[in-house]
Parts: structure tokens; C-alpha cells; sequence
């Protein structure tokens, strides 16, 4: 069978699928003949609310992380979902071309990301009609080689039957409630859960831009990066990185990882 022949009858599978409990499957079949990977998994994001787990592959190793902890609050430090709270355009993004400057070298990406060997992530941002946005994802793991163009081209290719697909699939009750993302005057949680995270630690001393730094240390973010988004000289995020560390009594980010991201994924106050 060729390559058009098999995306010709992988998209009319696809199409027969929707609205039937055979639709992750059909989906994740025609990703997989675009572009093989390790794993896949769809979610419908609702601003700051949780995530809501769509579909997602079964293997041995789990996908990045746990999807209950993820949907706790560690999706607040995805660059996905980072890129969507800020108006993305529909299409096909690779992880690490909206990644912050220094999230491959953050305990975020260490910790999770490292610990199921993800070489590479390719995301299908898929705007819905009511306004939220849905993230398909494909990812390569362990001994798999990164994607390559003409993986990427196949998934652009077959992108405009998948967001279709998608956007008739899901209109139903699950997600009818998905409330449109702002592109711009949105208010970001993560530096209140921050803050949040420190009085549950007994340690109220953290001002509104001391969190807002940790917020984006955590995200993976440089002090030279963190100076031009907040409109500061890295001498004064260097200040505020030696004073949040003493206040909380530790000494590196590897610490200040351990110590917010169990505290992040607490229900938020």
C-alpha cells in the first residue's frame, strides 16, 4: 500500500470513527502511520482550569508524567500549554521550538520529561467551535530518533483531516463547557499558586515578584530571559533568586523544584 493510499484510507477510518468509542484508536492509527511514535494522548484545556484527558495510548511507560499529576497543576509549567494561555494559532508546533531558553536544562524537564526519555514532541493545537482548544500530542521516547521533516511535513499534511475529526468528535457534553482562552489581559495562576505553595510551607514572606520569578525559574526560564519578560536587569533577578533562596532556607533550583511542584499540584487555594 502507499503512502497516499493507506492516508486516503486511514482518514476515511478516521472519519467513520467519530462519535464512536472507536474514534482515540482510529486517531491515534492515522498519527501513526504519518509519523510512528512511542506515545499519543489528546487533551481539551479550559483556561486554568484541569485539563480533561481526551484519549490517550496504553504502554509500559507512562507519558511524561502521571496524567493525575499533570492535571493537578504541572501543566501550569508545559510549554504547551504556556504557548496556548497566550493565543497560539492553530497548526502543528515540535516542543522544542516553543520551549523557554533553559526548560531542557529545568528539573521540570529533569524530573519528568528525562525520566520517560522523550526525544521529541510534535503537538496539534485544534481550536474548538466554542472556543477552547484541544492539544493532540505524539511523542518518541527511549532509543527513538527525534522526528524528522518529512515526519513533520506528513503530520501537517494530514493536520487539516485531524482538527475536522477532532472538532466533530468532540462537541459534546464533556467539553461543551470550554471557555475561550484570551489572547491577551489573561491572568496567569501559576505565581498565586506560588505563593500559595509557600504559605502551605509556613513561609508567607514571598512578595508578588519574588513569585513571579520562581514561576518562571520553573518554567525553565534564564535569568536573561525572566529580565526581558518581567522588564528587569538579570542583576535584579539574580537578587531576587538569592533572597527567594534564603527565605526558603535552600540553595538551588533542583531544591526549589522539589520543594513547590508537590505543593503546585494541591488543589489551588
Amino acid at each position: 500500500m502507499t503512502i497516499l493510499s493507506q492516508c486516503l484510507d486511514d482518514s476515511a477510518n478516521l472519519i467513520r470513527a467519530i462519535n464512536s468509542p472507536d474514534f482515540g484508536a482510529a486517531l491515534g492509527r492515522i498519527l501513526q502511520n504519518a509519523a510512528s511514535f512511542d506515545s499519543f494522548m489528546a487533551l481539551a484545556y479550559n483556561g486554568d482550569k484541569a485539563p480533561i484527558n481526551l484519549c490517550h495510548s496504553t504502554g509500559e511507560n507512562p507519558s511524561v508524567m502521571s496524567l493525575e499529576e499533570y492535571q493537578s497543576g504541572a501543566y501550569l509549567l508545559d510549554p504547551f500549554y504556556q504557548c496556548l494561555r497566550r493565543g497560539i494559532a492553530p497548526g502543528v508546533y515540535r516542543l522544542k521550538d516553543l520551549a523557554p531558553d533553559h526548560f531542557f536544562r529545568s528539573e521540570y524537564y529533569r524530573t519528568y520529561y528525562a525520566k520517560t526519555c522523550v526525544v521529541d514532541e510534535l503537538g496539534i493545537f485544534v481550536p474548538m467551535d466554542n472556543g477552547g482548544m484541544v492539544v493532540v500530542s505524539i511523542e518518541r521516547e527511549n532509543n527513538s530518533r527525534p522526528f524528522g521533516k518529512k515526519d513533520i511535513e506528513r503530520i501537517k499534511a494530514i493536520e487539516p483531516i485531524v482538527r475536522e475529526a477532532v472538532v466533530q468528535h468532540w462537541r459534546n457534553p464533556e467539553i461543551a463547557e470550554i471557555a475561550r482562552l484570551p489572547t491577551e489581559g489573561h491572568y496567569d495562576t501559576l505565581p498565586t499558586r506560588v505563593q500559595d505553595a509557600a504559605a502551605y510551607n509556613n513561609n508567607t514572606g514571598i512578595t508578588n515578584r519574588e513569585s513571579e520569578v520562581v514561576s518562571l525559574i520553573l518554567r525553565g526560564y534564564s535569568s536573561i530571559s525572566i529580565a526581558s519578560l518581567l522588564e528587569i536587569s538579570v542583576s535584579t533577578v539574580k537578587v531576587h533568586r538569592k533572597n527567594i533562596y534564603a527565605k526558603l532556607q535552600i540553595s538551588s533550583q533542583a531544591e526549589l523544584f522539589s520543594l513547590f511542584l508537590p505543593l503546585l499540584t494541591r488543589p489551588a487555594a
